[in-house]
């Protein structure tokens, strides 16, 4: 998802209503900048121990608890931030497996080494049609290849 204009106020709705809805399903949202890493800026900041006099965002907070809905409007208000998903605990244990690079040649490999396991996730495909897999409240152990997916 790219940055959206300032005239663009669909764009700018559609992404802040894309973080409340995943935020009513019970899941915690982060903001994510154009390269998918966390959006430093906006985060809450604490003293950086190795730039003294300087701070630095944190998303570590959301792991325990998920931000709230005037959080998400501050976020994500303007439309210049992507969403992120928090996994574990805190998004009643959802797991996600991101297939970005060469996904052409690892998912169909990794598909065929995990078997049935495929058969309890979600398959949703980005815009990119790069597989992003979704578990949530399940349980599946593969001993074989040493994969265990768990709700925490």
């Amino acid at each position: 998802m790219s940055r959206v204009g300032a005239g663009d106020t669909s764009a700018v709705n559609r992404i802040l209503a894309m973080a409340l809805a995943y935020r009513a399903a019970g899941l915690s949202v982060i903001p994510l900048g154009r390269d998918k890493r966390p959006y430093w800026q906006r985060l809450p900041q604490i003293p950086d121990p190795r730039r003294p006099g300087r701070t630095k965002g944190v998303w570590q907070p959301f792991r325990q608890q998920a931000a709230d809905a005037g959080q998400l409007h501050a976020w994500f208000g303007d439309g210049q931030a992507n969403v992120g998903l928090v996994g574990g605990r805190v998004s009643g244990g959802l797991v996600v497996l991101d297939f970005d690079h060469e996904a052409a040649a690892i998912f169909p490999a990794w598909l065929e080494r995990v078997g049935g396991v495929a058969d309890m996730l979600a398959d949703i495909s980005d815009q990119q049609r790069l597989p992003r897999l979704f578990a949530h409240e399940r349980t599946h152990r593969q001993p074989d290849i040493g994969l265990e997916l768990r709700r925490p």
